[in-house]
């Protein structure tokens, strides 16, 4: 079950990072802010939750976001 989870995990990673190559190949990056969003994800046996949600455990709440701008400080 978890192997599956990683899988899929990897192939969107890929993918993503397929489209931001792209994007400095092309030289679109200077004028692109990318943005992805996810949902709340796959339980993994955390407080015997496997792939559903049926409780509000913060774990099970929280919502990833990931953005990509050209000349952005982290914080």
């Amino acid at each position: 079950m978890v192997s599956h989870y990683y899988a899929a995990t990897t192939f969107v990673d890929t993918q993503v990072g397929k489209v931001l190559n792209a994007l400095g190949r092309l030289d679109l990056k200077q004028n692109t802010i990318a943005v992805l969003f996810g949902d709340h994800g796959n339980g993994l046996g955390e407080r015997d939750s496997f792939f559903a949600k049926g409780n509000l455990w913060k774990r099970s709440l929280r919502t990833p976001i990931e953005d990509s701008e050209t000349g952005a400080r982290g914080r």
